[in-house]
């Protein structure tokens, strides 16, 4: 396990558990179903859908005629329905977004975020508290399967994004208080993961949030989220602006992990300086690592600052920070010994 930490305000924290579990409500689903639904998702989503067999997840978005990102989320292939998950907050917009390509095709569009409610599952004694809940058969890492819990129909997701293994659950909405219960009593020292320290995990993974690290501004290569555009499937919104960035490397700015001196973070939105001061992007995303006990972020910086070991200060409110550019991603700190 872990060992101590410290806060940014100084006071000790323990390291992570075996097992612990995260309030993941935020996350919204739409589901698109349909006979035409394959097709048509091919025709305007920027990731491929063709391929993906039933059970299968993928990153994916959509872009704007200008090849800027739209929207972004997970994919999802059922064998009566394609889930796209996303925030919440942004799932209607979505919805009404793919709807507005809906013409003749044989599909429906229903945000469904209400219905149920997802919970993270981390850490490595996760396949036993699943196991002990009757979730014995676990899907393999990209993939989800449809289970069930006290004769509930869930669905379990493994997705080792932000530590390994981590598992997602869905519940129905009114049931996952209870099915998250259960598997922190499975467990001796299982426990809730607080916001923050999902928001470590996050950036110390480099995942972008969109409406945070990135928006209709950037691009796909500016948030390294380029695996999440094909560039070979044919037309699609914003295709051939992501194919020639994708030829020519003409994007800007990429995402770094900024390691900085201290423990207490700088201010979100605030301007990343090069040694000589000039400004080289902006600071999108901070937390305190319980992993590097120390103060992380996720910037928006010039291609040129994004190399690794490159030293850069943020001055905001009065004071200065300093940071170097990190590879990504930092050892996860729910794992063992870290």
């Amino acid at each position: 396990m872990t060992g101590p930490s410290r806060s940014p305000a100084g006071a000790p924290t323990t390291g992570f558990p075996e097992l612990a579990t995260a309030d993941l409500a935020e996350i919204g689903r739409i589901e698109v179903r349909g006979q035409d639904r394959v097709e048509f998702l091919h025709r305007i989503l920027a990731c491929a859908v063709t391929d993906l067999s039933p059970g299968a997840i993928r990153p994916g978005c959509l872009l704007t005629p200008k090849g800027r990102v739209r929207a972004l989320f997970l994919l999802g292939a059922g064998e009566s329905a394609h889930r796209l998950d996303v925030e919440a907050r942004f799932a209607p917009g979505l919805a009404r977004a793919i709807e507005a390509f809906h013409f003749g095709e044989r599909v429906e569009i229903e945000d469904v975020s209400a219905r149920t409610r997802a919970i993270g599952v981390l850490g490595p004694a996760s396949p036993r508290a699943l196991a002990a809940i009757g979730i014995a058969e676990l899907p393999a890492r990209g993939r989800f399967s449809r289970t069930s819990f006290e004769g509930t129909e869930t669905e379990a997701a493994r997705l080792d994004a932000i530590a390994e293994p981590f598992f997602v659950l869905r519940a129905p909405a009114d049931r996952a208080a209870a099915v998250a219960e259960r598997l922190r009593a499975s467990i001796a020292g299982a426990r809730v993961l607080r916001a923050e320290e999902i928001e470590a995990l996050r950036i110390e993974a480099g995942i972008p949030r969109y409406g945070v690290d990135v928006d209709e501004t950037h691009y796909p290569h500016e948030a390294s989220i380029e695996g999440a555009c094909s560039i070979s499937k044919g037309c699609y919104p914003g295709q051939e602006v992501a194919a020639r960035l994708t030829t020519y490397q003409g994007f800007k700015r990429r995402p770094v992990l900024l390691a900085f001196d201290g423990e207490e973070p700088p201010p979100t939105g605030a301007g990343a300086l090069a040694e000589d001061g000039s400004e080289v992007g902006t600071v999108t995303s901070c937390a305190f690592s319980p992993g590097l006990r120390r103060a992380i972020a996720l910037a928006i910086v010039q291609k040129e600052a994004a190399v690794p070991g490159t030293k850069v200060r943020v001055d905001a409110a009065g004071r200065t920070w300093h940071a170097s550019v990190r590879e990504r991603a930092v050892p996860c700190s729910l794992e063992p010994g870290r």
